[in-house]
């Protein structure tokens, strides 16, 4: 969940990442969601409700540490940034499940997103 700095691309909507942990939950059963994060202050109050949620805080000492990590997941709900794109795109495997928002950014022209990826649309909220 990328959020800090970031709100001029548009900020990603609270419901689509409870909506898309639901529904990797709903195909794949009872999974662990860990929340790579620059404001997890934000995460723990949104999203303590959910079960068997992690927050992980990012490590501004060694970003490749939580890119690293990130990487490492089975399935992935990501947020319109290229650090989240890229551990998606070289961590998935043959069966992950991807969740991408859309539009990729307020201006709503492109999204990089691959076609099996799983686009959400109206994901986007003004900052």
């Amino acid at each position: 969940m990328r959020r800090a700095e970031y709100g001029q691309f548009g900020l990603v909507k609270s419901a689509y990442y409870r909506d898309a942990i639901a529904s990797i939950r709903a195909e794949q059963g009872a999974r662990k969601a860990v929340f790579f994060t620059d404001e997890p202050n934000f995460c723990w109050a949104v999203f303590r409700g959910l079960p068997d949620v992690a927050i992980a805080e990012g490590n501004l000492d060694n970003p490749l540490a939580d890119f690293y990590l990130l990487s490492r997941c089975a399935h992935f709900v990501i947020a319109n940034s290229s650090f989240s794109w890229w551990a998606a795109w070289l961590g998935r495997g043959d069966d992950s499940i991807i969740h991408a928002p859309s539009p990729w950014t307020l201006a709503g022209r492109f999204n990089p997103a691959p076609k099996d990826w799983r686009l959400t649309p109206d994901a986007l909220i003004h900052p």
